[in-house]
C-alpha cells in the first residue's frame, strides 16, 4: 500500500479500505486529489445533495471526488471526525448531538467535527396516499409508522418529534422498526406502513407516489406550544411554510413543514487549504447546483453560507474564505 510522509516525518497510508465494500478511499490529508464524501444510500435526498456538491467541487477545483454511501450519519460522521472521509452531510440536530456525544451519538464526543457551510433548509414530512383518511398527524394514532431507524437514529428522533408536534408518542402508534429512510419508503410502498417519512424533494418521494397513486404531506402545527413539544427532542427544529412546487412532490397546498438547517461537515484533520477550495467552489456555484439538483439549487444561498449554530465550530478553511467575502462572523 502506498505511503507518504507527513511534515512531522511520520508515514501514513495513502488509501484505506472502508469496511463497506466501497473500495479504496482517500485518507485524511494523505491525498490532495481525491475528496471522499460520506453520504446515505442512493435514493435519499442526502445522496442527491452529496452528488451535486461532489460535481461542483470536481468541476471548479479539478479535484477528484468520490461518494461513499453508508447506512446513515451514525456511520459517516464518525468517519469524517476521524479524517477517513473529507466531507459528510447532516442536519443541525445530528451535528449538535455528534459534537456533544449525546442522544443518537451517545458516547465520546466527535470533537474534531467542524462545519463547512449551511447548504439549505432541509424540510421533512410524513406522507400518506392522496386518498388516505389520515388528514393530520394526530390521525396517525393507532396507525403503522416506521420507527427506530437503526442506521440513522437521528431520523428516528425526528419522527418522534413530528408525532410530538401533534401530542402523540410511540405508545400511541404501531411501531414498525426500519433500518433507514430508504427502507422506510420501501415498507410504505409495499403496504407495511400507513405513512412514509421523507425529506421534501427527495427523488424517492415521487417514485413511491407514482406507485401509490399520489402522495399528500401532513402539516405540522406551527404554534408555540406544539413546537415546544418538538424542541424537547429536536432543539434546532423550526416550522416553515412550503407552497406547492413541481420540485416538491406531495405538497398539494400551502403546508407548514418541519425544517432543519442541512450542513456540509468536515474535520480538523482535513487541511485548511482543501476546505477553503471547497467553500469557495460552492459559493460560486448556485447555477450549477440548480442544474444538478433543483431543491438544493433553489434553497442554497451564497450570502448565507455562514450562519450561527447552537453548538460546534466552523473549519478554519471555511472561516478563511468567509472573512474574505465579509460573511464572518456569522450574523
Amino acid at each position: 500500500m502506498p505511503i507518504v510522509k507527513t511534515k512531522e516525518g511520520k508515514t501514513v497510508p495513502l488509501f484505506r479500505v472502508l469496511a463497506l465494500g466501497m473500495g479504496l478511499t482517500a485518507f485524511g490529508l494523505a491525498s490532495a486529489q481525491t475528496v471522499g464524501i460520506g453520504t446515505n444510500p442512493p435514493g435519499s435526498i442526502t445522496y442527491s445533495i452529496a452528488a451535486a456538491v461532489a460535481k461542483v467541487v470536481a468541476d471548479r477545483t479539478g479535484l477528484q471526488t468520490r461518494l461513499q454511501p453508508m447506512g446513515g450519519q451514525n456511520a459517516s460522521l464518525p468517519g469524517v471526525n476521524a479524517g477517513e472521509l473529507h466531507l459528510g452531510l447532516g442536519n443541525a440536530i445530528e451535528f449538535q448531538f455528534a459534537v456533544q456525544g449525546k442522544e443518537v451519538f451517545e458516547g465520546p464526543p466527535l470533537k474534531d467535527l467542524r462545519l463547512v457551510t449551511r447548504l439549505m433548509a432541509l424540510q421533512v414530512a410524513l406522507f400518506v396516499q392522496t386518498d388516505s383518511p389520515v388528514k393530520t398527524i394526530a390521525d396517525l394514532k393507532g396507525k403503522r409508522v416506521g420507527t427506530g431507524y437503526a442506521q440513522q437514529r437521528g431520523l428516528g428522533l425526528i419522527v418522534e418529534g413530528l408525532l410530538a408536534n401533534a401530542g402523540l408518542g410511540l405508545s400511541d402508534i404501531i411501531s414498525v422498526p426500519v433500518a433507514n429512510v430508504v427502507r422506510n419508503a420501501d415498507d410504505f410502498a409495499q403496504g407495511r406502513t400507513d405513512v412514509m417519512f421523507f425529506a421534501l424533494g427527495g427523488p424517492q418521494v415521487r417514485e413511491v407516489g407514482t406507485k401509490k397513486g399520489g402522495l399528500r404531506s401532513l402539516a405540522v402545527d406551527p404554534s408555540e406550544a406544539a413546537m415546544a413539544r418538538v424542541r424537547t427532542l429536536l432543539p434546532s427544529a423550526y416550522a416553515t411554510l412550503v407552497r406547492p412546487n413541481p420540485a416538491l412532490y406531495g405538497v398539494v397546498q400551502p403546508t407548514q413543514t418541519l425544517a432543519f438547517d442541512y450542513l456540509l461537515i468536515s474535520s480538523l484533520k482535513i487541511s485548511e487549504d482543501l476546505i477553503y477550495q471547497v467553500t469557495k467552489a460552492l459559493h460560486a456555484s448556485k447555477a450549477e447546483l440548480l442544474a444538478t439538483f433543483v431543491p438544493l439549487g433553489r434553497a442554497f444561498d451564497p450570502d448565507r453560507m455562514a450562519v450561527p449554530v447552537v453548538m460546534g465550530e466552523y473549519h478554519p478553511g471555511a472561516v478563511r474564505f468567509y472573512r474574505e467575502i465579509g460573511q464572518w462572523p456569522p450574523k
